[in-house]
Parts: C-alpha cells; structure tokens; sequence
C-alpha cells in the first residue's frame, strides 16, 4: 500500500443501520433480499426505503443495477484521470479520498468522501458507466456489512482560487439520468463549492422536469467551503477547505496506491 496523505490513518467503527428496522421492515428486507447475493442486501434495505417499501420496484431495480454491478472493472479505468501538477493544484479528476492504509475521510456521519476537483474532463457513455461502477465497488470495501451503501460528495470548484471552473457543470446523459433515478434517494449529497450562479439557475430549472428531479434534490450550492462545516470532520477535511483542516491527500500517491492493487 502507498500512503496518500501524512495524516494519521483514519480508523472507523461501523454503523448497525439494520438496527433502525420494525419488524415488519425485517421480514419485508429478508424476504426482498433473498435471490440476492449477500453483498447487495443493504442495497436492497436503502431501495426498499425509497421505494417507499414496494417489494415489486425494489427488485425492478435491483434487476436493472445488477446488470452494472456485476461488470469486472479495474483501477485502469480511472488511474488516467489522476495527475497532480507541478504546482500542486490538483488536476480535474474524481477520488475517493482514501489515506492509502485501508481507511478513508468520512463525513460527521461516517460515510466515505468522494470529491471531484474542478470539471472532470468529458468522457464518453461507456466510460461514465465504468468510473460509476468503479466507484461502487470501490465505497463498498470502506462499507461494513450492516452499513447502508451511502457516500457525500463534494465537487471542489475553488480549489487553489480556480473561479474559472465555477462556471459550468456537465450535464449528465440520458442513460445516466435513468440509472441515478434508479439508486437510492438517500444514497448520496453532494456539495458543490464555488458554482457560480448561472449553474444554480441551471439546477433550479431542472428540479422543475420529472426525470431531473429526483437527481438534483441531493446537491447542495454554496460560494465558498462554508456548505461543509459541521457536515465534515475538521480532520477529514482537505486543508484548504478550513482552517485546522489537515488531510493532506496526493493525488499521484492514491494513483501509485491503486496501481500496486493490480
């Protein structure tokens, strides 16, 4: 393993989210989850919970999402995006801010952090599907068995001062569109520091579609890092996201960490 950051490593107990289930919510998961193979049982828990407990919807959904978990990826897929320049302004690229010695930065909740600087760079459907499939697969080692598969995102747009990356989001694809109607509606929220106003306007505008709607609940807009007090630890927090914030994550060092795991 290679160390990403020279923070401490982050150790974290597990939540038992089953515990919050009635009875009848017990019965209604097994019973759900039993032509399930044992890692998507609390897959199917959180869809089961924004699916207002429909058995029927939950396994359409299941049906759907298991054609994508179940596709063989690799580090390769995302390793390309992954370069620090010389002058330590991170390039635009998505991680999991994991430390590199089997733990990774959590919110005050505990779930794992997945942060994107700047816009990534445009990829095609194909590798989309494959970087959102990565990334599962990768939350799921940091989740305990008993733990809802549930991230908090945060896509940096100020990193370093970098205004100019404030002024357009992507927009996701249609297939895209479709796959996040299917995932959990607790499944993620995502903190997006330094949008400028015409993205917001944007989002706002498409709360307004049915098909849209669903996904742009989950973000969060704030001009500055202010939208992530008391969301993260200050130990888990990048430094320049707060003063005392100290997790000082490399890039180049998570890239040399996935490329040992092959």
């Amino acid at each position: 393993m290679v160390q990403t950051t020279t923070h401490p490593a982050l150790v974290h107990t597990p939540r038992d989210d089953l515990a919050e289930l009635t009875p009848k919510q017990r019965q209604i998961l097994e019973r759900a989850s039993r032509t399930q193979p044992p890692q998507y049982r609390m897959l199917v828990y959180a869809l089961l919970a924004s699916n207002n407990w429909d058995e029927e919807r939950t396994e359409d959904c299941m049906e759907t999402l298991t054609t994508y978990l179940t596709r063989p990826v690799s580090n390769a897929v995302v390793m390309p995006f992954y370069k620090q320049s010389t002058d330590g302004v991170l390039a635009p690229c998505t991680v999991l801010l994991e430390d590199g010695r089997g733990g990774v930065a959590r919110d005050v909740q505990g779930h794992p952090l997945c942060c994107t600087f700047g816009v990534a760079p445009p990829l095609t459907m194909k590798e989309m599907i494959n970087v959102a499939v990565w990334s599962a697969h990768r939350v799921a080692r940091f989740t305990g068995d008993n733990e809802l598969p549930q991230t908090t995102n945060i896509i940096d747009m100020l990193h370093r001062g970098n205004r100019d990356a404030g002024k357009s989001l992507p927009m996701p694809e249609a297939q895209m569109i479709e796959l996040s109607a299917l995932l959990p509606n607790s499944n993620t929220r995502t903190y997006v520091c330094g949008a400028r106003s015409e993205v917001k306007a944007a989002f706002d505008a498409m709360s307004h579609v049915p098909l849209l709607r669903r996904w742009c609940t989950n973000f969060v807009f704030c001009d500055d890092y202010s939208c992530l007090s008391g969301v993260i630890p200050l130990e888990h927090m990048l430094p320049w996201w707060a003063d005392g914030a100290a997790f000082d994550f490399n890039v180049d060092a998570y890239r040399q960490h996935l490329a040992a795991e092959e």
